[in-house]
C-alpha cells in the first residue's frame, strides 16, 4: 500500500526503527527482511519488478547492517 505522510524521512527512520528498516537513499526507507538482492548501486525488493538506487552516504550503513563488509 502507498501512504502520504507530512513528515521527515529523518521522523519516519525514527518511528520505524533499527532492527527491521533501514534507509537507503534520501527518499527511501525500505525492510530489511524484504531485499532480494543488491545489484551495484542499486537494490531490488522481495516481489517487485523495480530497482531502487542506494544513495552514495548509506552505502556502507546498508552493507555493514547486512554484514557484507
Amino acid at each position: 500500500k502507498k501512504y502520504i505522510i507530512h513528515t521527515t524521512m529523518k521522523d519516519i527512520e525514527v518511528k520505524l526503527g533499527p532492527s527491521m528498516f533501514i534507509r537507503i537513499h534520501r527518499s527511501y526507507i525500505v525492510n530489511i527482511n524484504k531485499i532480494e538482492s543488491i545489484e551495484f548501486s542499486n537494490l531490488r525488493i522481495e516481489d517487485k519488478d523495480i530497482l531502487l538506487p542506494i544513495g552514495g552516504s548509506y552505502k556502507e550503513i546498508l552493507m555493514n547492517k547486512l554484514c557484507l563488509v
